[in-house]
């Protein structure tokens, strides 16, 4: 029973789970807060009923995955152990699908049903690689620590760090969201530049913190 009280979780180890945690809730912040919808029916000129049906299709998938990936997660077997795979492989593949919401795939400008089809798989794709890592992420404290004590001290730099996925949508997307008719092209180099950097956190990250008693 000493031993628990006495656990020790290094710092770094707590900071960078922490970094990976907020990196991907600013992404999934982004995508969410209204900015990807706006992106294609105020700027790119998607129907709104067609958006509002992605968005319906989606939220039926989201209440599908979420246990979907936790069941899987809690069944894999790797040598870096059952939710650190998901979140070193995942975060070049998120970057990608984030950086896909923002660009105009070939062939898709002016095309109602492709806009629709690039809204749909774009989407899907991120929120699939979102909850693939964010649900691994979620547990990592009880992954990384066994007593209260030690998980407490992991979490509490989890809380601090959500100030970030709070701040950075609510301040950095109005300032560089195009008005209908305007050149997106800063907004789109902006958005590239969060999806590599987010990515490459949460990349970094997997290397310094592990999973101890899976």
């Amino acid at each position: 029973m000493a031993e628990l009280q006495e656990e020790h979780v290094p710092l770094k180890s707590r900071v960078w789970v922490s970094i990976a945690d907020a990196s991907t809730a600013t992404l999934q912040g982004m995508v969410g807060s209204g900015a990807l919808t706006y992106f294609f029916t105020r700027w790119r000129g998607l129907d709104p009923s067609m958006a509002a049906i992605v968005w319906l299709l989606f939220g039926v998938w989201n209440a599908v995955n979420d246990p979907l990936f936790g069941w899987i997660s809690d069944r894999t077997q790797n040598k870096l152990g059952r939710r650190r795979p998901y979140i070193r492989y995942g975060a070049p593949l998120i970057a990608l699908a984030f950086i896909s919401c923002w660009i105009e795939w070939p062939g898709t400008a002016g095309n109602q049903t492709l806009m629709f089809f690039q809204l749909l798989i774009a989407l899907f794709a991120f929120d699939t690689l979102y909850t693939a890592i964010a649900t691994s992420i979620y547990v990592m404290p009880y992954e990384m620590a066994l007593s209260n004590k030690a998980r407490g001290s992991i979490l509490l730099w989890k809380v601090i760090f959500t100030i970030f996925p709070t701040a950075i949508p609510l301040v950095v997307i109005p300032i560089i969201q195009p008005g209908p008719g305007e050149s997106a092209a800063t907004f789109q180099i902006v958005m590239t530049a969060f999806g590599v950097m987010m990515g490459a956190l949460v990349f970094i990250s997997t290397y310094f913190y592990e999973e101890k008693h899976f």
